[in-house]
């Protein structure tokens, strides 16, 4: 059995990537960017997901792709490949998130297994989080310094700087709501007062909300799908000091 340490997945979500995608967050991240709005995803460790379970919950889920975040990824580049692999085979695309330059994970050695993962990455998203340089113009990134590599054709007509962040919301049967996105300060204030919005990291395991390796059930193919709060990619926020948007 292949192992991933997974913080979370999700099913269905629009908001960390183009098209209806699975998102599948790492436990672990040796870069640590300052500034990081997930720093309870530093730590190794987390639940051990069978890589084959979660590829078949994932090529199940009704989703166009996957997107691997964290946490880091290529910190876990043999596990992450092999999922790649898996749902790549079945016909769905790959975008992955990394702290990494692209650069220094194409210098490798030629047997590391970081060339696995980008062998079976059809998007690659690069940089650390840089919280002196905030993006302002382009989706899905953080920081200025953060780059698009396009490594097969499947995403190049996604231009971020021609598309929107995206706000997911979820409310569970007992009134826990969860959002993703990017949000100005004062919408995500004036959206938290006026919904009284949760976004403690509580455990909760909904349809589309899936412990790692899980099947979901239909629901899983709604577009009105979140992810949560507390588990974006830290290296794509911006810095609270910034005071201007977040990233959830």
């Amino acid at each position: 059995m292949t192992a991933l340490s997974v913080a979370r997945v999700l099913h269905g979500t629009t908001a960390e990537g183009p098209f209806l995608r699975t998102a599948v967050w790492v436990q672990g991240c040796s870069i640590r960017c300052p500034g990081c709005i997930n720093p309870h995803l530093f730590e190794p460790g987390g639940p051990d997901a069978d890589v084959d379970g979660l590829a078949d919950a994932i090529v199940t889920a009704g989703v166009e792709g996957l997107t691997l975040l964290g946490g880091e990824p290529f910190d876990q580049a043999d596990a992450c490949g092999f999922l790649a692999e898996r749902v790549r085979a079945a016909g769905l695309g790959v975008i992955t998130f990394t702290g990494y330059a692209v650069q220094d994970l194409r210098s490798q050695l030629a047997d590391s297994p970081v060339h696995r993962l980008l062998a079976a990455t059809d998007l690659l998203v690069d940089g650390p989080y840089q919280h002196d340089a905030p993006e302002s113009a382009r989706a899905l990134v953080g920081s200025t310094n953060q780059g698009f590599h396009h490594l097969t054709e499947r995403y190049r007509s996604y231009d971020p700087a021609t598309r929107r962040n995206r706000i997911d919301i979820r409310i569970s049967a007992d009134g826990d709501t969860r959002l993703a996105g990017f949000l100005t300060r004062p919408g995500l204030r004036s959206l938290t007062g006026s919904a009284a919005v949760n976004l403690c990291a509580s455990s909760l395991s909904t349809p589309s909300e899936s412990p790692p390796g899980t099947q979901p059930d239909g629901r899983s193919e709604s577009k009105a799908l979140t992810s949560s709060a507390t588990w974006a990619s830290a290296r794509r926020m911006r810095s609270p000091a910034s005071r201007n948007q977040s990233r959830y």
